[in-house]
C-alpha cells in the first residue's frame, strides 16, 4: 500500500510540473454576435468597446443562452476571425491559443460545407484577458 502512495504521489508531481511548462493560454468563445452589414475587413485584435461597436453587433434572442457574451474591455480582448461572405455553410473553431517568443498564436480551423442558396458573413470571437498579450497573431490551420 505505502508502495502505491509513492507512485501516486510521482505521478502527481510529474503532472504538476508538466503544466508547468504548458504554453497555453485560456479563452472563452463569445457567442451571438455578428459582423455588421456596412464592414468589410474586421481587425484581427479588438481592445476596445468602441472599436468592437465599429465592426460587431450583438444578436441577442429568446430562450436559453440568448444573451451575447458579456465582455469587459476594461480586462479583455478579443480575437476576430471574420472571413469573407459566403453562400457555403462554414464551421469555424478555435485550435489553439499559446505564448509564442514575442506575441501570443491563436490558431482555428474553417471548414466549409455545401451550398446554402443564400449568403453568410462567418465569425468566430475570442475573449481573453489583456494581461495575457499585448499582440496577437491569427493563424488558419
Amino acid at each position: 500500500m505505502k508502495f502505491l502512495n509513492v507512485i501516486m504521489g510521482i505521478a502527481l508531481a510529474l503532472a504538476v510540473a508538466s503544466c508547468g511548462n504548458d504554453s497555453s493560454l485560456p479563452y472563452t468563445v463569445a457567442k451571438n454576435y455578428f459582423v455588421r452589414n456596412d464592414v468589410t475587413d474586421v481587425p484581427s485584435l479588438i481592445t476596445s468597446q468602441e472599436q468592437f461597436d465599429k465592426y460587431i453587433g450583438a444578436a441577442a434572442f429568446m430562450g436559453n443562452d440568448g444573451e451575447p457574451t458579456k465582455i469587459d474591455f476594461c480586462k479583455q480582448s478579443v480575437i476576430a476571425v471574420a472571413p469573407a461572405e459566403t453562400d457555403k455553410s462554414v464551421e469555424l473553431a478555435p485550435v489553439s491559443f499559446v505564448k509564442g517568443d514575442k506575441n501570443a498564436v491563436f490558431t482555428y480551423s474553417l471548414k466549409e460545407g455545401a451550398n446554402m442558396g443564400y449568403t453568410i458573413r462567418p465569425l468566430l470571437l475570442v475573449v481573453f484577458d489583456k494581461t495575457l498579450a499585448e499582440d496577437v497573431e491569427v493563424k488558419k490551420l
